[in-house]
């Protein structure tokens, strides 16, 4: 049996959360704020987890906290920040207001960035926005 090329994990949560008005990675859910979920599941196919925090102030045991190289660039500034700390050519991202990502994880994580896909995305019936896999090669260092 084949083992998988080794995957680091990226939470994107770097976002003000103007809309709603107060900081969507501290909303609890079943007890755990949202970016705790995301790393616990995160954590079951990656490692080491990236947490993207624009230009907050958040730090996780077990975890890498990284700021966004543009402030202020939305994402995408976090897409960039999280490849460039990871220590491996291959990075499942979600964001961070995705409670339920776990079936998506499952699905993209197999084939996520392997030489056959540079990427891949996956959606949960309209309920969760995507969460992509992303290769390094796309994001030059």
């Amino acid at each position: 049996m084949e083992l998988a090329p080794p995957l680091a994990g990226a939470v994107l949560c770097g976002g003000w959360s103007r809309r709603m008005g107060r900081d969507k990675a501290a909303l609890v859910i079943d007890g755990q704020s949202l970016l705790d979920r995301a790393i616990q599941r995160l954590g079951t196919i990656a490692d080491p987890v990236i947490i993207a925090v624009g230009s907050h102030s958040l730090v996780r045991t077990g975890c890498l906290s990284v700021a966004d190289p543009f402030p202020e660039r939305g994402p995408l500034a976090g897409l960039v920040a999280a490849i460039g700390a990871s220590p491996h050519p291959r990075c499942a991202v979600v964001a961070v207001d995705m409670p339920d990502c776990d079936p998506l994880l499952r699905v993209c994580s197999p084939s996520c960035g392997t030489a056959r896909t540079r990427s891949c995305r996956s959606a949960n019936a309209g309920r969760n926005p995507c969460i992509s896999c992303v290769h390094g090669v796309l994001c030059p260092r």
